[in-house]
C-alpha cells in the first residue's frame, strides 16, 4: 500500500511540475497533448508570455482540436492570477461555447486546474476565457494561461490541434457555412406574404393585372443615438434640421444619448433640465419613430450632489426619479434601460444592496406600466461577458426583478466574431424577453474593418429571432463619441461605411417587386415586413395606388382592390380607403 501510494505521489509530481515549468516542459505521456497557451489559433485580447499568454482584460483564446474518438477525457489548465480587493480572476472553459468548467485562479503561482468531459469525435472549438476583469489602481486583476493538456483513456484516442493552416481553412468553411445559413435565416425570420386581389367593380377577377410593390419602411428597428445639441435650440439651426434629416433618412428609431441620463437631467437636485429632451420625445412621436429612454440609473456616471446625501435620502431620491422620468414621457417612450451596466458599474448594488435593482425596475413599472424595461451591458458580443450577463440577469429575475427585455452594447474595436455573437445572443436569448444591440459602433481606423464589423453585427442580430432592433450609437462625425465610426462626415456626405449600411438595410433587406395576376385575380410575393406602396393597373381601368403592412405578427397581408373602369391615373382609388383591403391573417 505504502508503495502504491509513493508511486501515486510521484505520477502526480511529475505531471504537476510539467504544468508549473511552462518554459521548459518534458514531452508529454503517450496518451496527452499539451497546448501552449501562445499556440492556441486565436486570441481577443492579451499578449504573449514565452510560451504563456496574459489576459489582461476581458476576452479569450481558442483553439480548434480534432477528437479521434468519442470518449471521456481529462483537461488540464495550468493557470495563475492576480485580484483586486480581494477578488482573483475567474476562468472559464467552453466546448463549442458551452461551458464545461468554471472556477476562480485564486494564486499568483502556477497552479494546474482538472476537470473531466466527455466529448464526441469530430472537430470542436475550445476557448479558455477571463471574465471578470477589474482595475483600481495599484492592483490590476489579471488571468495567465501556460498551457492546457488534454488525457485520453488510450493512445489511440489522442486529441490533435490543427495547424495554423488548417485552422484559418476550417475558419473560412465555417464563415462561409454561418453566412449561408444566416441568409436563410434572415429569409424565414424577416419575410412574410403580402397576396394582392385585383378586381373589377362586378367582383370579377382582373387577370393578368400588373402589380408593383415598393417598400417604404421596415418593421424591424434600425436606430441610432440622437445628439442633445440637435435638439437645444427652440428654433433649430439649419445644421439641427439637416441632422434631423438625416435620421429620418436612415433610421426608423431612436435612443436618447444623454438628454435622460440622471447627470444630464438634474445636475442640481430638484433642478432639472428637460427642454432638450421635451423637444426630441415631441419630434420622434411627430416624425413616428419610437424613441427608447437611455438611461435611468448608471453606477458610472450620476450626480455628484447624491454622494453626500444618506441611503435613505439617495433612495428616495432615486425612486421619485423612477416615477417622475416613466410618468412624464408614458406616451412618448415605450422602453427604458432601467439599469446601465451593472456589472461594470455596480455602485447602486454596492451602495444599497442587490435588492435595489429589484425597486428599480418596480418604481418605473408603477408608473408606466406599458414600457419595456431593460438591463443593458457592454463586452456581451465581442469581449465573451455573455455567461456572466445571463447570471447576473437570472439572479435578478429569480429575486422578483422585473426585467422585460435584454440590452446589449456593441462598441468594438475590431473585426467582430459571428460565432461570437451568435452564441451571447442564443444564451440571452433563454430568458425568453426582446433583445436590442442598443449602442453599436466600431472604432477602428481601418475601414474595410469597420465595414466588416458593421455587416457582421447587423447580420447576426437580424438573423436572430429575439432581437428586435440594432441601434447605432450617433452616425454622424462631428456629434460622436468615437468620430471614426461614425456613417456620416461633418458635412453630411456618406463615408463607405454607410454606403454598406444603406445597400443592407435598403437594398439586400428591402423588398421591390413586380408581377401580374394569375387567371383568378391573385398575386403573391415574399416581402420583408414592413410599409408598402402597391400600385396595381389594368388596361381600360384607372391604375390604383394604395398601401399595405405586413407584419411579423401575421402569416400574410392580403389586399383587396377593385378597379374602377377608365383609362386615366388616380393618386389613389375613388371611395375607397386602403386600410380596408390590408387584412392581416394571424399565425
Amino acid at each position: 500500500m505504502i508503495m502504491k501510494f509513493h508511486l501515486l505521489t510521484g505520477l502526480f509530481l511529475c505531471i504537476l511540475f510539467k504544468a508549473t515549468h511552462p518554459a521548459g516542459a518534458e514531452e508529454p505521456v503517450a496518451a496527452s497533448i499539451t497546448i501552449p497557451a501562445a499556440h492556441f489559433n486565436a486570441k481577443s485580447t492579451g499578449a504573449a508570455e514565452q510560451s504563456a499568454w496574459n489576459l489582461s482584460q476581458n476576452g479569450q483564446i481558442d483553439c480548434v482540436i480534432n477528437f479521434p474518438v468519442s470518449n471521456a477525457f481529462t483537461f488540464i489548465i495550468v493557470a495563475r492570477g492576480e485580484p483586486v480587493g480581494g477578488v482573483w480572476p475567474l476562468l472559464r472553459v467552453t466546448l463549442d461555447g458551452r461551458t464545461l468548467f468554471q472556477t476562480g485562479v485564486d494564486s499568483p503561482q502556477w497552479i494546474p486546474y482538472t476537470f473531466n468531459e466527455t466529448v464526441s469525435a469530430g472537430l470542436h472549438e475550445m476557448a479558455v476565457a477571463f471574465v471578470n476583469d477589474d482595475y483600481k489602481p495599484p492592483e490590476d486583476r489579471n488571468l495567465h494561461i501556460s498551457d492546457l493538456t488534454i488525457t485520453a483513456p488510450s493512445a489511440d484516442g489522442i486529441p490533435v490541434q490543427l495547424t495554423e493552416k488548417e485552422y484559418r481553412r476550417w475558419h473560412e468553411i465555417k464563415l462561409k457555412q454561418w453566412t449561408q445559413e444566416t441568409e436563410k435565416e434572415i429569409e424565414r425570420l424577416r419575410k412574410g406574404k403580402l397576396v394582392v386581389w385585383a378586381t373589377d367593380t362586378n367582383d370579377a377577377p382582373l387577370i393578368q393585372a400588373v402589380v408593383k410593390i415598393t417598400q417604404t419602411r421596415h418593421e424591424f428597428l434600425f436606430g441610432t443615438a440622437l445628439c442633445t445639441s440637435m435638439f437645444e435650440e427652440a428654433e433649430p439651426s439649419a445644421e439641427a434640421l439637416l441632422y434631423r434629416e438625416q435620421v429620418k433618412r436612415l433610421f426608423n428609431h431612436a435612443v436618447t444619448e444623454n438628454a435622460l441620463k440622471w447627470i444630464d437631467m438634474e445636475p442640481a437636485q430638484n433642478q432639472l433640465n428637460v427642454g432638450a429632451l421635451d423637444r426630441m420625445t415631441d419630434w420622434c412621436a411627430s416624425n413616428r419613430i419610437p424613441l427608447r429612454g437611455h438611461c435611468l440609473f448608471w453606477g458610472c456616471h450620476y450626480p455628484e450632489w447624491i454622494q453626500s446625501l444618506s441611503n435613505d435620502v439617495v433612495e428616495k431620491c432615486m425612486e421619485t426619479r423612477a416615477v417622475a422620468v416613466a410618468s412624464r414621457y408614458s406616451r412618448d417612450i415605450g422602453e427604458f434601460d432601467v439599469l446601465n451596466e451593472p456589472l461594470h458599474c455596480p455602485y447602486f448594488s454596492k451602495r444599497f444592496g442587490e435588492g435595489i435593482v429589484k425597486n428599480m425596475f418596480e418604481w418605473t413599472r408603477e408608473s408606466n406600466p406599458m414600457s419595456t424595461l431593460y438591463v443593458n451591458e457592454y463586452n456581451i458580443l465581442n469581449e465573451g461577458e455573455a455567461d456572466a450577463y445571463a447570471d447576473f440577469i437570472r439572479t435578478q429575475l429569480k429575486a422578483g426583478a422585473g426585467i422585460t427585455g435584454i440590452g446589449v452594447q456593441g462598441h468594438f474595436s475590431g473585426e467582430a466574431d459571428p460565432f461570437r455573437i451568435r452564441r451571447a445572443l442564443d444564451a440571452l436569448a433563454a430568458f425568453e424577453r426582446p433583445i436590442k444591440v442598443t449602442e453599436f459602433d466600431c472604432d477602428s481606423t481601418n475601414e474595410a474593418t469597420r465595414i466588416q464589423c458593421l455587416q457582421t453585427v447587423y447580420r447576426a442580430a437580424f438573423a436572430h429571432p429575439a432581437v428586435k432592433g440594432i441601434l447605432m450609437w450617433g452616425f454622424w462625425e462631428k456629434c460622436h463619441w468615437r468620430p471614426h465610426a461614425a456613417l456620416l462626415r461633418e458635412d453630411f456626405s456618406n463615408t463607405k461605411l454607410a454606403d454598406a449600411y444603406e445597400k443592407l438595410v435598403f437594398k439586400d433587406w428591402w423588398t421591390r417587386a413586380e408581377g401580374q395576376t394569375d387567371p383568378v385575380g391573385r398575386y403573391e410575393g415574399q416581402a420583408f415586413f414592413g410599409e408598402y406602396d402597391v400600385e396595381i393597373s389594368y388596361p381600360g381601368f384607372k391604375t390604383c395606388r394604395t398601401n399595405a403592412f405586413l407584419s411579423c405578427k401575421e402569416v400574410a397581408a392580403i389586399l383587396t382592390v377593385q378597379l374602377k373602369p377608365g383609362g386615366s391615373r388616380d393618386a389613389a382609388p375613388q371611395e375607397d380607403n386602403p386600410e380596408n383591403y390590408n387584412q392581416p391573417v394571424g399565425r
